[in-house]
């Protein structure tokens, strides 16, 4: 790679006598620039040798796939990689791996290296490696190692090898090269930028970001690879990636951005490729240089760049019909705001579909929209997930004013209806044509019924907005089939429990109960329900988390009105009303969301008992025999797994689980006797971890002393 230099030249006449500066040979100075440049030791050797071998791959026109690659095992704990470029000639290994700052690559846009380090990164977790070289029909073998601190090459042996070529570097774990896990950890991390990754002994993938899981790709590359995307990788930012190696960017380095064009790209997790040679970088390779061209370069590119993804994605959606299927596919549920990190992205590239800005909410306005004379009667139609009917709430006067926007959420259904009158029959239609299991979930549901002015109006006005064509529930939708009629009394005036959630702790007041709409009660005798009530109702909460009831309405009935009212239970029935208890429990909760929520509790226990040994660092520990406990626990250690979920109280609803659904409980509280036995299967296998306070021994010597 060309180094980038911008000189300025100096007339030295009339100075006087002076001397060169130049760097002396020692210890000191090979410790600097072998060990002391990497802050991240283990990821400096991956890259610096596998780096090598994709140049060398690249001059003899081979696929980086070719590269062979193992990261270090229990078994095998060695890291190697063999290439299959041309190799390196006797007096070429001798040179370079002895010389600091010699090249071959200093002189090649095209290629990684340049500084002459990367082949000399191994000491930085070894005082020995071994090279070994194909080249010109014969296979020589180099050991590189430390005398005195000082870093020597010797030559080993040379046999033929026929036409075979290529370099190998071997380098053995020691206990300076970090935990063994780092190095898989490490690799995932370089290689999720690669378009391909070499060959290796492990899913690289598995412990990084496949290169593949991209939400926008530009459509022009470099190197091999989009010139920029938006990738789901867990941390928010932007990537600056040059031959293969990230960068991030930092900011502050930056001041010519504005603090709009800051914010937004720490926000994004944006990869942004950038031709070789383009932005200088540290002699480590870990961090960019921000000098005078550097700042010009990415000044310029970084907006450039966010132009193009507002190109990409307008060209995306301005093959859509109508402005409201362009709204739907930035504002709904599968659009933009589906996915946090692209919310500020949308929010700040201001998107068009033909020169209309794509609104999130659109405003109809039901006095001054429509001719003269004509203003639209409204009624809202809404109903939650575990209601049985819907609830009528008709507009004031003063609400003439109907904000538009769609859910984000799939078990939410937003819908705006159009009819010529508001009938009985209205309501039979919307209940018939949005039943509470919707593909199979029950959705909360918001439907809103206009009437009072033409149709025709209505549609070439929500069109104009980008609201989507309103329903014509006269000739949309059906009638229910016919029913035999159910005569009961009209529904008798009675006082309940009514409560209400103040931090958990739930209060209940007597109050005429409003029966519209359904939900469940809880049947009290003497005034109390059959348990405690807070108990009960913390269970509704459990099941909120889990996922089977969302804000339950719940009220208490007395047990005596009950039994002696027919017309009281009729009402409840016609209006969807269910009795809590352990019938309904078990028709509602499936067994195997009972099952995985006591398993996750039982993991969530055990990892709170054991916190001072994982330190949080649960992915990357790799502790020889530890491997079954961490196949357990490891897929509730992402941070995607949502630990708030899990936390709420379940205690209530243990007292109304059915048999079936108790066994699926004890199959879930089997997983943490699982853990505990593997655990002290674990322990079994390095006694004298029985006697070691987490707390007070370093990790690195933890780690040692476990994979010795």
């Amino acid at each position: 790679m060309l180094m980038m230099r911008e000189q300025e030249a100096v007339e030295a006449g009339g100075l006087g006598s002076g001397g060169a500066f130049t760097i002396a040979a020692s210890v000191k100075a090979f410790e600097v620039l072998s060990s002391n440049l990497y802050q991240n030791k283990t990821l400096a050797v991956i890259r610096e040798i596998v780096c090598n071998a994709a140049d060398a791959h690249k001059v003899a026109g081979l696929p980086i796939h070719m590269i062979e690659m193992h990261l270090p095992a229990y078994a095998d704990p060695v890291f190697w990689v063999r290439d299959y470029g041309s190799g390196l000639a006797h007096d070429d290994v001798l040179s370079l791996y002895t010389t600091y700052f010699r090249s071959t690559k200093d002189r090649d846009n095209t290629q990684i290296g340049g500084f002459g380090l990367g082949s000399k990164s191994p000491f930085a977790v070894a005082d020995q490696f071994t090279v070994t070289s194909w080249h010109d029909g014969q296979k020589a073998v180099y050991v590189c190692y430390k005398q005195d601190g000082l870093p020597r090459v010797n030559h080993v042996s040379t046999e033929p090898c026929g036409a075979e070529t290529g370099i190998e570097v071997r380098v053995p774990l020691t206990a300076k090269s970090g935990k063994l896990g780092d190095w898989h950890v490490n690799a995932g991390k370089l290689f999720q930028w690669w378009p391909e990754a070499p060959t290796c002994n492990v899913d690289v993938f598995q412990f990084g970001i496949a290169p593949d899981v991209t939400r926008y790709d530009a459509d022009y590359e470099v190197d091999g690879a989009p010139a920029w995307s938006i990738v789901e990788t867990l941390e928010r930012g932007t990537t600056i990636i040059m031959g293969s190696v990230p960068y991030a960017l930092d900011y502050a380095s930056l001041p010519g951005l504005s603090n709009h064009l800051t914010s937004l790209l720490s926000t994004l997790r944006l990869a942004i490729r950038v031709p070789m040679g383009s932005v200088a970088i540290s002699p480590s390779r870990e961090t960019l240089s921000y000098d005078a061209a550097t700042i010009r370069y990415l000044t310029a590119r970084l907006p450039e760049v966010l132009r193009e993804i507002q190109a990409t994605i307008e060209k995306g959606i301005a093959g859509l019909p109508t402005l409201a299927d362009a709204r739907r596919a930035v504002w709904g549920v599968k659009g933009l705001s589906h996915t946090g990190m692209l919310r500020n992205l949308r929010d700040s590239l201001k998107l068009t579909w033909n020169g209309k800005p794509i609104k999130e909410v659109v405003e109809l306005n039901l006095k001054s929209d429509f001719a003269l004379g004509l203003q639209a009667k409204v009624f809202d139609y809404t109903r939650q997930s575990h209601w049985a009917n819907f609830r009528r709430e008709p507009y004031g006067d003063q609400d003439h004013v109907l904000s538009q926007r769609f859910s984000r959420y799939a078990t939410v259904v937003r819908e705006l209806l159009w009819t010529s009158k508001v009938t009985a029959a209205t309501y039979a239609k919307l209940k018939h044509a949005y039943p509470r299991e919707t593909s199979g979930k029950r959705c909360d549901v918001r439907l809103t019924v206009i009437s009072g002015v033409p149709y025709q109006d209505l549609v070439d006005k929500c069109l104009e907005l980008g609201i989507p064509e309103p329903i014509n529930m006269d000739t949309a939708l059906a009638l229910p089939p016919a029913v035999a009629a159910v005569k009961t009394a009209a529904t008798p005036k009675t006082k309940g429990y009514v409560f209400s959630d103040t931090d958990y702790s739930y209060d209940r007041t007597v109050a005429p109960i409003d029966l519209t709409g359904g939900g469940l009660y809880l049947e009290f005798a003497n005034g109390e329900p059959p348990s405690n009530y807070r108990e009960a109702l913390r269970s509704l909460q459990t099941m909120g988390f889990l996922g089977v009831s969302v804000k339950p309405r719940i009220i208490g009935l007395s047990k005596a009105v009950l039994d002696k009212s027919n017309p009281l239970q009729a009402a409840l029935a016609l209006n969807g009303w269910v009795r809590f208890d352990p019938d309904w429990v078990a028709a509602h909760v499936p067994e195997q969301v009972i099952e995985e929520h006591y398993k996750t509790g039982a993991i969530m226990s055990w990892l709170s008992q054991s916190k001072e040994i994982f330190r949080g660092k649960l992915d990357k520990i790799t502790w020889k025999g530890f491997d079954p406990v961490l196949d357990i626990v490891r897929p509730y250690s992402k941070r995607t797994f949502d630990y708030s979920k899990h936390a709420a109280q379940h205690h209530g609803l243990d007292a109304m689980l059915s048999a079936a659904q108790v066994k699926a409980r004890e199959r879930g509280r089997d997983v943490g006797y699982q853990l505990a036995g593997e655990w002290k299967k674990f322990l079994d296998m390095h006694p004298m971890l029985h006697y070691v306070n987490f707390y007070s021994i370093p990790e690195a010597a933890l780690n040692d002393y476990i994979n010795r």
